[in-house]
């Protein structure tokens, strides 16, 4: 989770 979680979920999976 490196990303913030605030980010929507699907950035958050890019993110990964």
């Amino acid at each position: 989770m490196k990303t913030k979680p605030s980010s929507t979920g699907a950035g958050l999976k890019r993110g990964s």
